[in-house]
């Protein structure tokens, strides 16, 4: 694992290297290849997320983010590695999740509790939507990704090697 020293917090970074498309005085866009979490994609092994993919048209992804994202100077068609904390990502996944879930049992048992088996289901999604709204609205900045470095090539056109965990730590 490489260090990145750019990262204040001394966690596990999930990386992965994005071209950069356009930069404006506000915001970054950068574009990125999508990976399989799995591999199967590529191994044309056929999960629900490779046959999405193929549908889509590819695995391009693109990203804006705000310009102090970038602690420095970029431009169009500079390469760079993007980060986001693990403990960020499980937090978020967490938070997500469970707060759905919370949402639409809280919503069901209340809904139950006014008018019986249809208030249940009325209930379960009405929470559900209060739930996802909620979340919506929670400050989204330590959950977001941010540039960690320019890279001085462009990464293997076949995604090796290049994204994946780093540790800040010793």
């Amino acid at each position: 694992m490489q260090l990145v020293k750019q990262c204040p917090e001394r966690r596990r970074l999930l990386t992965e290297p994005v071209q950069v498309a356009d930069v404006s005085e506000r915001w970054l866009w950068l574009e990125g290849r999508r990976q399989s979490a799995c591999q199967r994609c590529s191994a044309r092994q056929g999960c629900a997320h490779g046959w999405r993919d193929r549908l889509r048209g590819g695995q391009s992804v693109r990203l804006v983010l705000p310009r102090q994202a970038a602690p420095m100077p970029l431009r169009a068609g500079d390469w760079v590695m993007l980060g986001v904390p693990e403990r960020a990502v499980l937090g978020a996944s967490a938070i997500i999740y469970l707060g759905l879930l919370a949402g639409l049992l809280l919503g069901a048992v209340v809904g139950q509790g006014l008018a019986g088996d249809a208030g249940a289901a009325a209930g379960a999604v009405v929470g559900l939507l209060a739930a996802s709204l909620s979340i919506r609205s929670l400050p989204q900045r330590r959950f977001a990704p941010r540039v960690l470095e320019r890279l001085a090539v462009p990464p293997i056109a076949t995604g090796g090697g290049h994204g994946g965990v780093r540790s800040a730590g010793p």
